[in-house]
């Protein structure tokens, strides 16, 4: 922008100011391709240093140790072999495996469209000789086209048309499933089920706004700042009293005259050694004049917008009296961690999906094993547990009512497969895998100790050896 003639330098940076302000916007696209652009950019720059953490941390959370529980131990092994063999022929290429298929949900989940769209392709497991799908991977949001039926008066469930988007030409489009071996699962989580085109959640919170008004907020700001760089040194001569007692003011040349001067002093201090002296009769005043932008960087412009943003994550700010003149404001991560919850039981309802494909494709051929119960599980979320959690898990794990995997992956953070091998390798006879070492086992064997507590719920004899801190605790165990 071309600077206006004669303009005090201070008003020029308050003009740029007014025009730069009047050229940017807000607003949210209409059209779905158009909301996930604009949230898969916003992004990929996230100006506010939130919102990516935030989502990081959320899909770290959600990716918990998934397996297939069957009532049936053969076929339980064999399907949970295959969710670790999950996208094998893409090895080198794409991470293998159903952790990272999860990662990749939870990703377009909260920092996506909101649209899951996943594509299964099926074929013959050599070694157990099941249908499975073994290629399994999500669609990128911005290329899901969905439609509903042509000339449809009302939303019909479950006779929407999916396509995968391949050029800007709609009937271009590729028609999904492609083929007799693909199934395609979608889920829409945060719409009902008669709405073609979601809203990405980013923007359903209103998180995607602020964001956008923070990054505006930043950029005028690195104007600002990049304009007062540019600051004027301003020569004051002689002084006020001068020019009303004496009438005595300088002129245009002497003024001049005593700019050079210092221009000299400023260029000889760059060749020659020593202080620069610079000497004048009156008084002479120098002043750097840099425009105050420290309200345009302001942290309290900012901070109304990152409680917002917070909040829409799920990090609910409440302020609460701690006393009667003091407040402080807390933050409730509650609503984060429901959603967490619930994107865990959505992703394993989306599996017990794929696992009832499974059973309608294998019903002939292996009718025995299809007749079995078949569930998906996950681990706790060990992120969400604090110190006074994993005490009351340990009293439970110590009183028998939780496995020694979970004790093992939710309290010890370790892999309960990996340390089932070293203990093997360890173990002298198999009746000790996995059983506490003597020195924390009295008993010593696990028969004796599954035949002392087979007491009555109301027996209150006590025998010599279970004396001791447990004494209280010892006639409630009762039959296992």
């Amino acid at each position: 922008m071309a600077k206006i003639l004669g303009m005090n330098p201070l008003l020029q940076y308050v003009n740029d100011l007014l025009s730069f302000f009047q050229a940017k916007t807000i607003f949210t696209p209409n059209t779905y391709r158009d909301k996930v652009l604009v949230v898969k950019n916003t992004l990929r720059e996230d100006i506010s240093g939130i919102v990516n953490t935030v989502l990081d941390f959320a899909i770290e959370c959600a990716w918990v140790n998934y397996q297939v529980d069957c009532s049936n131990e053969n076929l339980e092994t064999q399907l949970n072999l295959w969710l670790k063999n999950i996208n094998e022929s893409y090895r080198g290429k794409i991470p293998t495996g159903l952790e990272a298929l999860a990662k990749e949900y939870f990703r377009e989940r909260w920092k996506g469209s909101s649209h899951l769209l996943l594509r299964t392709f099926w074929e013959k497991d050599k070694k157990s000789g099941l249908e499975l799908p073994m290629t399994m991977f999500f669609v990128d949001g911005e290329d899901i086209d969905c439609r509903g039926p042509e000339n449809a008066d009302a939303v019909i469930l479950g006779e929407e048309k999916y396509a995968l988007r391949v050029s800007s030409n709609p009937e271009d489009n590729l028609p999904l499933p492609q083929s007799k071996n693909e199934v395609i699962f979608v889920q829409k989580p945060f719409e009902s089920w008669g709405t073609y085109e979601p809203v990405p959640w980013l923007i359903r919170k209103g998180v995607w706004k602020n964001m956008k008004l923070m990054e505006l907020l930043s950029d005028k700001g690195e104007f600002i700042v990049g304009r007062a760089l540019e600051y004027l040194l301003l020569i004051k001569k002689g002084s006020e009293r001068l020019a009303l007692d004496g009438n005595v003011t300088y002129s245009a040349d002497d003024l001049a005259k005593v700019t050079d001067d210092l221009k000299a002093v400023v260029e000889r201090k760059k060749s020659e050694d020593g202080a620069p002296t610079y000497a004048t009769q009156f008084d002479t005043t120098l002043e750097h004049m840099i425009p105050d932008y420290s309200k345009i960087l302001n942290e309290g412009i900012f901070a109304p917008i990152e409680k917002k943003i917070l909040a829409g994550l799920g990090l609910v700010d409440i302020v609460q009296g701690v006393s009667s003149t003091r407040r402080e404001a807390v933050l409730n991560p509650k609503p984060l961690q429901g959603e967490i919850r619930q994107g865990i039981k959505d992703f394993k309802a989306l599996l017990v999906d794929v696992i009832k494909e499974i059973i309608a494709r294998n019903d002939t051929s292996h009718k025995k094993w299809m007749n079995e119960e078949i569930d998906i599980s996950s681990t706790p979320i060990a992120s969400f547990l604090d110190d006074p959690a994993r005490q009351i898990l340990r009293s439970l794990y110590d009183r028998g009512l939780i496995s020694k995997r979970t004790a093992s992956e939710v309290l010890g953070e370790v892999d309960y497969d990996i340390e089932r091998q070293r203990r093997k390798a360890e173990e002298v006879n198999d009746m000790e895998t996995m059983y506490p070492p003597v020195v924390q086992n009295v008993e010593g064997q696990p028969s004796d100790f599954l035949d002392s507590i087979n007491v009555s719920p109301d027996s209150t004899n006590v025998p010599a050896d279970k004396q001791g801190p447990e004494k209280k605790n010892y006639k409630n165990i009762g039959k296992r």
